[in-house]
């Protein structure tokens, strides 16, 4: 992941340290604390013409949650993998999770 830029996404500050720590020596690293501010960095680089390599997103968060940031996200054209972190782990969220866009729940 060393040459890989990722978006980490959660409105919990211990979980995007932890995050952080996991994914050190990546490239870049950028957080956001909620689905708007998400959507906000995806829609800037993707105006530049690039993409995250990566994004880890909360599903439930303030402002916007992750699966409306995800979904508007797929909208706009963005086509990279955005995992879902979630504490729920029934199949029926992972279902939703899938609906809105993400590839993959952890």
């Amino acid at each position: 992941l060393r040459d890989k830029c990722i978006l980490i996404v959660d409105d919990n500050p211990l979980i995007v340290r932890v995050l952080e720590k996991i994914l050190e020596g990546c490239r870049q690293i950028i957080t956001a604390f909620n689905g708007q501010e998400a959507l906000d960095h995806v829609t800037k680089k993707m105006k530049g013409g690039e993409e995250y390599d990566l994004i880890f997103m909360d599903c439930l968060m303030p402002v916007m949650d992750g699966y409306t940031a995800t979904r508007t996200m797929r909208q706009l054209g963005y086509k990279g993998p955005i995992l879902a972190l979630t504490g729920n782990s029934s199949e029926a969220d992972a279902e939703r999770a899938r609906e809105a866009g993400y590839n993959s729940t952890v």
